[in-house]
């Protein structure tokens, strides 16, 4: 009978007996405790590492693993065997039984939180508390938007590219690829969007924690895509075009939010969702609330002449100043009109006008480039348009809110408006601007040199001093 223990070697494994029929036998190596080699009686020759595990018990249990087969010159080598068992009988020391730890971890993966489980906890607890436009935006980017589901169309989105994928599986490189696609098809800035939503995402999973084992954001990496910041603002010939077809290019309503974007510079949704009770008529002020504004600050903005022109003659009897009109029997959820009914229009007015490349957000450029072109100081211009602060001045120390010189600034704008568009400014404007100290520094304007001899031979002397 052959020897069950032997030091290996490659002669002594080629010579290994054969089992009789039907049977198998093990060889032990005398060098490398717990190697095995296994010999089956058609020839085939299989390396086994052979390691005992402690059960709970306090029972010993035999824990093989089956390494591979020895054929040489294509199997596994002996020096290979040897350096595998050894690493197995080291991962078993002190009895760890490594099979039933891969197993109850192979368990505990399976049940990990995919970023499916992820997105849906964030679009519960998270999004909820955003504005209504980070909200759709976020909505639209995670799971895409509402008409979108409902017709199975539209980009990728969060969802469909990792909604499967373990949260803690997730790695920067698929992230990567990911953003770098958008990209490819020209969308830049819908890459850095995204980017923005994904990494907000997994940073608040890993704050929660969704998975103990996911501590950061692995879409942190990505290298954003370089905008190039939009300079585009209407010159006076552009928006003489504009207000020149509002009436007749689109509805009433529609009509007056473009002018009051326009006579106030605040933002679009600000606008849209103004109410009656935002407004002080006494105080000729609007006060939007800080849950409206993009910089969580109430804004005031002073009523200049045209704004209170533009909702002297609108119905009150709705709480919001542009309510839905509906759709189709249905009006908005909000009650008030949305920003897509406006884009579903702006197209009409710009072909209308003939004013390319024209977008909503370039009104408010354009306000506050025409606020400085008039002489009104950047900090002001900057306070119209409710910008945050910077500094430490800025954002803890002054709490001044620069109404009066707001003010002063959007009645100035609204003095070169009605020129614009052929109106009369009335002699208690035109009084109102001279005592608030413009004069001299606009006989040197084009738009109004003419006019404003004008005013100041035959409405109201031109006065010196503050006006100098």
């Amino acid at each position: 009978m052959p020897k069950r223990r032997f030091k290996f070697s490659v002669p002594a494994l080629n010579g290994a007996p054969l089992p009789p029929q039907g049977k198998q036998v093990d060889y032990r190596d005398t060098l490398e405790p717990g190697l095995l080699l296994r010999v089956s009686y058609g020839g085939s020759k299989t390396f086994i590492a052979d390691a005992r595990v402690k059960q709970p018990d306090g029972q010993w249990k035999r824990r093989p693993k089956t390494l591979g087969r020895y054929d040489p010159p294509h199997g596994l080598s002996l020096a290979d065997a040897r350096d595998a068992c050894r690493a197995w009988r080291g991962r078993n020391t002190g009895g760890t039984d490594v099979i039933a730890a891969g197993r109850r971890a192979a368990v505990e993966h399976d049940a990990a939180p995919t970023v499916g489980h992820a997105i849906k906890r964030y679009l519960a607890e998270h999004v909820p508390a955003l504005s209504a436009r980070t909200q759709y935006q976020s909505t639209s980017l995670l799971i895409g938007s509402k008409r979108n589901r409902e017709l199975g169309v539209g980009p990728p989105t969060i969802l469909s590219a990792f909604g499967d994928t373990k949260l803690r599986d997730l790695r920067s490189k698929d992230v990567n690829l990911f953003l770098d696609a958008i990209v490819a098809r020209g969308a830049g800035y819908n890459a850095n969007r995204t980017h923005e939503v994904l990494n907000h995402m997994l940073k608040w999973a890993a704050r929660k924690p969704i998975d103990e084992s996911v501590e950061h954001s692995v879409a942190s990496l990505w290298e954003r895509f370089k905008q190039t910041p939009r300079k585009r603002w209407l010159a006076d010939s552009e928006i003489k075009k504009i207000l020149g077809v509002l009436d007749s290019a689109v509805p009433t309503d529609t009509a007056q939010i473009y002018r009051l974007l326009l006579v106030t510079g605040q933002r679009q949704n600000e606008v849209l969702t103004m109410r009656w009770d935002e407004l002080d008529f006494e105080k000729s002020e609007w006060s939007i609330p800080p849950e409206k504004t993009k910089s969580h600050r109430q804004q005031i903005v002073p009523m200049s002449f045209l704004f209170r022109q533009i909702l002297e003659h609108r119905d009150r009897s709705d709480g919001f100043i542009f309510p839905s009109s509906g759709y189709r029997g249905r009006s908005s959820k909000s009650g008030c009109l949305t920003r897509s009914s406006l884009s579903h229009t702006h197209a009409d007015v710009v072909a209308a006008a003939g004013v390319e490349h024209f977008r909503f957000h370039d009104l408010r450029r354009t306000v506050a480039t025409h606020l400085g072109e008039l002489g009104v100081d950047e900090h002001c211009v900057s306070r119209v348009l409710n910008h945050a602060p910077k500094g430490v001045t800025g954002v803890h120390y002054n709490q001044y809110s620069y109404r009066d010189e707001k003010q002063r600034a959007l009645e100035a704008w609204s003095y070169k408006l009605m020129w614009l568009t052929g109106q009369v400014p009335p002699a208690a404007l035109i009084s109102t601007l001279h005592e608030m100290g413009f004069g001299k520094p606009w006989r040197a304007r084009p738009w109004n040199l003419e006019q404003w001899e004008q005013d100041a031979g035959t409405v109201v002397p031109l006065r010196t001093g503050a006006s100098s």
